[in-house]
């Protein structure tokens, strides 16, 4: 009954903020646009390909980062603001990304020595997404940039909180998987609806997360009970 309350209560808080400035519901469908192209020149250019589309993505990802930072911090955001948003958490996002890349250069021998290798990646990439599932608010509410920390701070976060900060991310997962296809194959209104639809909800349930996660850091089910008999 209590995580029921809390994330009422974060709806409603992520309701308000994206009521100041409901134009940012279209920067995810946007900005995963803009990675189209992106990729289809990043493809001609081989290895420096590669390095420039992680560039723009790790840009447009901060950017989105720092609009829901400034929603979440009860800001509005303005048009003008993104081309200086990318300044924000460029840097951040890609500390994690490179311990990240580190770490699968060096898994790569190792899959590739041993039986269904590929299933054995796919399994530690499925346990990084639930460990490092708080990356994106360790960074932008708590102010931790270094790839290491924010990695140790997410994982320590998830352990302590899993069973109220998962199971949103897994609804939201499965409304996804099971709505969009379907959507997405009802013809061409329906194809050019659906990434926009994913792009909203998407980014609806990122400024849900920050608030949740400003509810659940540090606190416990009692402490957060409390808060609300009092009248948070």
């Amino acid at each position: 009954m209590e995580t029921l309350r809390t994330y009422r209560l974060c709806a409603v808080l992520a309701a308000r903020a994206l009521s100041k400035s409901p134009w940012t519901l279209l920067i995810p469908p946007v900005y995963a646009a803009l990675l189209v192209p992106t990729a289809a020149l990043a493809a001609q250019l081989g290895l420096v390909g590669g390095f420039v589309y992680a560039l723009v993505t790790d840009a447009l990802l901060a950017s989105l980062l720092f609009v829901v930072s400034e929603l979440v911090g009860g800001s509005r955001v303005r048009l003008h603001e993104l081309p200086r948003s990318v300044g924000h958490y460029f840097w951040p996002i890609m500390n994690v990304l490179f311990v990240l890349w580190i770490a699968s250069f060096l898994l790569r021998p190792v899959v590739a020595s041993i039986p269904n290798g590929e299933t054995f990646m796919l399994g530690i990439w499925l346990v990084l997404f639930i460990l490092l599932n708080a990356v994106p608010e360790v960074i932008y509410r708590r102010g931790t940039y270094g790839g290491l920390a924010a990695i140790g701070a997410s994982i320590g976060f998830v352990q302590e909180h899993w069973l109220v900060w998962l199971p949103p991310n897994l609804a939201l997962g499965a409304l996804l998987w099971f709505a969009l296809p379907p959507l997405a194959a009802a013809g061409p209104l329906g194809f050019l609806l659906a990434p926009i639809l994913a792009g909203a909800l998407i980014h609806a349930f990122l400024v849900f997360r920050g608030f949740l996660f400003e509810e659940l850091d540090g606190s416990t089910s009692r402490q957060r009970a409390l808060r609300h008999r009092l009248g948070r």
